[in-house]
């Protein structure tokens, strides 16, 4: 749960700051900067990494028995991971139009920065509805708590867009 927090945070100042850049220098701009992000990301992890260092987990481990599809669709846990495959799914698709779905709901361009706002603060709350959630799931079950919550995500993201001629109330 701290890692997510701290992803949303994360996703909250990105959101902010390509909002900022947008306006200075149009999409074109803002994607460019944007972009440069990943890059500065993989060479932080190549400059934090000690020489010669192997991944934990790989570490002794042959490929073939890693990399074995079959054995992990037949784990017990192949549930827990088609779930969170498809939150992901769900998660990241709704992340990455929620600016674009409100400005247009808000009008186009007139209402890109209100959009950037909410799109911004609805991510910084996210992270205190997962860890809510996690403490939830420690008190009253995992199981039932993660499944009444992924499907409730999935009905909620799955209707959102079919609501956007309701208008902001509503959405």
């Amino acid at each position: 749960s701290i890692y997510t927090a701290i992803f949303g945070v994360g996703a909250s100042l990105s959101i902010l700051l390509a909002g900022g850049m947008q306006a200075q220098w149009g999409w074109e701009g803002a994607f460019a900067v944007s972009a440069l992000g990943p890059a500065l990301a993989a060479w932080l992890v190549q400059a934090g990494m000690p020489a010669g260092r192997v991944h934990a987990p790989l570490a002794g481990a042959p490929m073939g028995r890693v990399m074995r599809l079959r054995a992990v669709l037949a784990s017990p846990g192949r549930r827990y991971i088609l779930g969170y495959a498809l939150h992901c799914w769900e998660l990241f698709g709704s992340r990455s139009w929620l600016v674009a779905f409100l400005a247009a709901l808000a009008g186009g361009a007139s209402g890109q920065g209100e959009a950037v706002m909410i799109a911004a603060a609805a991510n910084l709350l996210a992270p205190l509805a997962s860890i809510a959630g996690n403490e939830i799931a420690l008190r009253a079950g995992r199981d039932r708590l993660i499944w009444n919550a992924m499907g409730a995500c999935a009905l909620l993201t799955g209707s959102l867009g079919w609501l956007a001629g309701a208008g902001w109330p509503v959405v």
